[in-house]
């Protein structure tokens, strides 16, 4: 993969979002977030600033989700038992996604609180 064109190695990314998008409920959920976020930030018209954070927001939640998929699935191939060390491994992964969403929250409730009370 390394020396190969740009536009096949585009290929691979979309095909990997395409696999965690159709393999994971919680994507999928957030990307119906993703929408409504959206929609609402067409109808309130906020300043150009606020497409840039939410961009970045975004982008790092659906990525967190995005590694904790690709981290259970390699940590699943390695040891498909039960295993504790297994465990704790996913729980930090899924740890990372909680902190990402959280922060998404955070910075939500900043804007909001920009838009209607500053």
């Amino acid at each position: 993969m390394k020396n190969k064109h740009l536009f096949f190695r585009m290929g691979y990314a979309i095909s990997g979002l395409r696999y965690a998008i159709s393999q994971e409920k919680s994507l999928r959920f957030q990307l119906i977030a993703v929408l409504i976020v959206c929609g609402f930030l067409l109808i309130v018209q906020p300043p150009i600033y606020w497409w840039a954070i939410v961009s970045v927001v975004i982008a790092m939640v659906i990525a967190a989700e995005m590694f904790n998929t690709a981290i259970e699935g390699i940590c699943d191939f390695i040891q498909p038992e039960q295993d504790e060390r297994i465990k704790k491994i996913k729980d930090v992964a899924a740890g990372a996604v909680l902190v990402t969403s959280v922060g998404a929250i955070v910075v939500a409730i900043v804007l909001l609180m920009d838009l209607f009370f500053i």
